[in-house]
C-alpha cells in the first residue's frame, strides 16, 4: 500500500512537469510561426473560404465580444494584419466608417461577413493562459469543423497587465459596450448616414425625396449632427432631397441613457398620413461628458486643498449641477432608500458633486471619513459594492 501511494505522488509531478514544459512555449513566437501561417493556410486552401468575406473578432462564450481584453484585442489584430497581406483574401476591417470621406455610391455589403475568426482568451484560478482560435459561419450559425488551433501556458509580465485591462473593440464602435465618443461626430454621422442609406436601398415601396426638419432642434449640437447626416446621405446618394417635392422627413435626437451614455437616433418618416412609405431610423450610442451636465460653482462653498510639491491635485469644489437627473440612479430613482437617509436625501432641483483639477493625468478615487467607520471609498451613483475609479486628466 505504501509502494502504490509512492507511485501516485510521482505520477503527479511527473503530470505538473509535463504542463510546466508545455507552457514554457512563448506566446509571441506561436503567434507568428504557428497561428499565422495555419489561419493563412486554411483561409487560402479550403474551398468554403474562397472569395467569401471574413471578419476577424474576439470570442467570449461562444459569441463575438464588443470590449475585451487589451491581450486578446491585441492578438487578434496581429493575426488580422497579418493574414490581411496575403494576396485573394477579403478581409472585412470593421463595420463602421473608419474616416469621414466622400463616396460616389453607397457599399452596403463591404462590411458584412460570411465568415467569424474568432480569437479566445481564457485564463483559469491557476493562471494558466489558453488561446484558442475558430471560424463561425455566420449563416449557417455554425463552427467550422477542422478548423482550430490552442495554446496553452503562462503568460509574462507584459501579458498579464494586459489580460487585466479592458478596451472597447474599435470594429464594434456604436454599440453600447463600445460607443462614440464626443470628438468623433464626423464618425459618428458618417455611421448613421450610411446605416440609414443602406436601409433606404433596401426597402421597395417607393422613393424617399426629403426635405429638412419641421423646426430647428433646440440644441445646437444636435442641429449640427442632423446637417453632418444629410451630407454624408448626399454623398452616399442614398436619398433624393427637395424643397418642393419632399415626401419624407429627417429628424434627429439624442436619447440620454445613462450618465454621460446617449444613444442618438436619426428617423426619416414619410410626411403624409396613409403613405405606403415607412419610417425608417437608425441609432447609434455616443459618450458626451457633461453636455447635459454643466457644473456651475456654488459661491458659498469652498474647500481648502492641502499644497505639495508633488501633489497632483490643483483645486477642488463642491459644484451644483444643472440637470438633476445627474444624481439619479441608473434606474431614474433617487438612489437606495437604505443608502440615502432622510439626513442625506436630495431634492427634486438640487444635485451636487465634487469637482477636482488635476496637474497630471490621475486615477482617482473619493474617500470619506466616517466617524465609525473611518475612510470609506465613495461609490457612483449606481452605489455598487465595488467603487469606480474616475479618470483625472490634466487641465479638464
Amino acid at each position: 500500500m505504501r509502494r502504490f501511494s509512492h507511485f501516485a505522488v510521482c505520477l503527479t509531478l511527473a503530470s505538473v512537469a509535463s504542463v510546466a514544459n508545455a507552457a514554457s512555449a512563448n506566446l509571441d513566437s506561436w503567434i507568428s510561426r504557428d497561428l499565422v501561417p495555419y489561419v493563412t493556410k486554411q483561409l487560402s486552401t479550403q474551398p468554403r473560404f474562397k472569395n467569401e468575406p471574413v471578419r476577424f473578432v474576439v470570442l467570449a462564450d461562444e459569441s463575438p465580444q464588443s470590449a475585451s481584453s487589451e491581450l486578446a484585442l491585441n492578438i487578434r489584430d496581429r493575426l488580422r494584419d497579418s493574414v490581411a497581406k496575403e494576396p485573394g483574401l477579403r478581409i472585412v476591417w470593421q463595420r463602421d466608417i473608419s474616416h469621414a470621406s466622400v463616396y460616389e455610391n453607397i457599399d452596403c455589403t463591404k462590411n458584412q461577413a460570411h465568415y467569424y475568426i474568432g480569437v479566445e482568451v481564457t485564463e483559469d484560478r491557476n493562471g494558466l493562459l489558453s488561446v484558442g482560435i475558430r471560424a463561425l459561419d455566420m449563416e449557417d450559425k455554425s463552427w467550422v469543423a477542422g478548423f482550430g488551433k490552442t495554446w496553452r501556458g503562462y503568460p509574462d509580465t507584459v501579458q498579464k497587465r494586459q489580460l487585466r485591462r479592458l478596451q472597447s473593440d474599435t470594429s464594434f464602435r456604436g454599440n453600447r459596450s463600445a460607443p462614440f465618443d464626443e470628438s468623433q461626430f464626423d464618425l459618428l454621422a458618417a455611421h448613421l448616414a450610411h446605416e440609414l442609406g443602406c436601409a433606404l436601398l433596401r426597402q421597395t415601396a417607393g422613393e424617399y425625396v426629403v426635405n429638412g426638419p419641421t423646426h430647428k432642434p433646440e440644441d445646437e449640437a444636435e442641429a449640427a449632427m442632423l446637417e453632418l447626416v444629410r451630407n454624408n446621405l448626399a454623398d452616399f446618394r442614398a436619398v433624393q432631397f427637395s424643397n418642393n417635392n419632399a415626401n419624407a422627413l429627417i429628424a434627429g435626437k439624442a436619447h440620454q441613457i445613462d450618465n454621460e451614455l446617449y444613444q442618438y437616433w436619426v428617423t426619416i418618416t414619410p410626411s403624409e398620413a396613409g403613405s405606403d412609405l415607412s419610417a425608417i431610423s437608425a441609432s447609434a450610442y455616443i459618450r458626451i461628458q457633461d453636455k447635459y451636465a454643466v457644473a456651475q460653482l456654488i459661491p458659498s462653498v469652498s474647500l481648502p486643498v492641502a499644497k505639495s510639491d508633488n501633489g497632483f491635485l490643483s483645486e477642488l469644489k463642491v459644484v451644483e449641477l444643472r440637470d438633476a437627473r445627474s444624481c439619479a440612479a441608473g434606474n431614474g430613482q433617487r438612489g437606495n432608500s437604505r443608502v440615502f437617509s432622510s439626513s442625506y436625501s436630495s431634492s427634486a432641483v438640487d444635485c451636487y458633486a465634487l469637482e477636482i483639477g488635476s496637474r497630471s493625468d490621475s486615477v482617482v478615487f473619493f474617500l470619506n471619513h466616517q466617524l465609525n467607520n473611518g475612510l470609506v471609498r465613495l461609490s457612483g451613483q449606481s452605489c455598487g459594492h465595488r467603487a469606480d475609479a474616475k479618470v483625472a486628466r490634466v487641465n479638464e
